[in-house]
């Protein structure tokens, strides 16, 4: 049987701008991808929502099992992900 991981905090520096929600969903996204929770593409990756707590963070959980049944491949399992996943910018095509 599975189970959740986190909730993981992810907030904007203080004195940035905020951010919008599809702006969020993007780096949100960006952050399941780099951790190997759910890498772009994998229709069979585990299941993950972010919620926006305030208008500088979002909480982020997700399933540590995969649709098929397999864990993740978590790259190195207790690391979180680089800052850089988050610090980069949200593309023009973000989906909420």
């Amino acid at each position: 049987m599975g189970g959740l991981c986190g909730p993981h905090r992810v907030r904007t520096a203080p004195g940035d701008r905020y951010l919008t929600d599809a702006e969020w969903a993007e780096v949100a996204r960006r952050i399941v991808h780099a951790a190997g929770i759910a890498p772009d593409g994998d229709e069979k990756a585990c299941r993950w929502i972010a919620v926006r707590y305030a208008d500088d963070h979002i909480h982020i959980m997700a399933t540590t099992i995969r649709a098929d049944g397999r864990r993740p491949r978590t790259h190195r399992d207790g690391q979180r992900p680089k800052p850089s996943a988050a610090r980069s910018k949200p593309s023009s095509a973000c989906a909420a």
